[in-house]
């Protein structure tokens, strides 16, 4: 049995050309970021957990934290932490981007923001510096990622919390 095709509604239709509507994908607007769609599949995998405080499921970013994000790309896991109102710290071989990022967790209730580009290799931190590290889907594009783990261990605090992810 077909459904029928629902009409977008028409706030949608303003920012569309006024050509027929032949297709979903036809209805999505130019001006959209793609991103903002994998984003809601990441909320929906436990993945920026507002109520809760949880970067993801378990892993809870508070105030008294010091987040430390290598390879952090446009910051979306950063910018979650300084809302949380933790001391972000972040890292990128991409100096527009950590710009970008700066200007951006300075409006929010970070405790404190610090950016640097750097390939982490060494971190211009000090030992034991951090309580929470991320490493996401960085990993991959480095030559000595073994070299940039033991980096990662060295400016973690005793107990600090780890979140490293590769994409498969």
């Amino acid at each position: 049995m077909l459904s029928k095709r629902k009409q977008p509604s028409s706030k949608l239709t303003k920012k569309l050309s006024p050509e027929k509507i032949s297709s979903p994908a036809a209805t999505t607007p130019k001006d959209v970021d793609p991103r903002i769609c994998g984003l809601l599949d990441a909320v929906k995998r436990g993945w920026y957990r507002l109520e809760t405080g949880e970067l993801f499921t378990g892993f809870k970013v508070t105030c008294d934290d010091i987040v430390l994000d290598v390879g952090c790309g446009e910051g979306n896991a950063i910018l979650f932490c300084a809302k949380q109102g933790a001391h972000v710290v972040f890292s990128d071989i991409d100096a527009a981007k950590i710009n970008a990022l700066i200007d951006k967790a300075k409006k929010t209730k970070a405790r404190k923001v610090e950016g640097f580009v750097s390939d982490t290799t060494p971190l211009p931190l000090p030992d034991e510096y951090a309580t929470k590290i991320l490493a996401m889907e960085m990993l991959e594009h480095t030559v000595n990622p073994e070299k940039i783990l033991a980096e990662l261990v060295r400016v973690g605090k005793a107990g600090a919390e780890y979140l490293i992810t590769e994409r498969e």
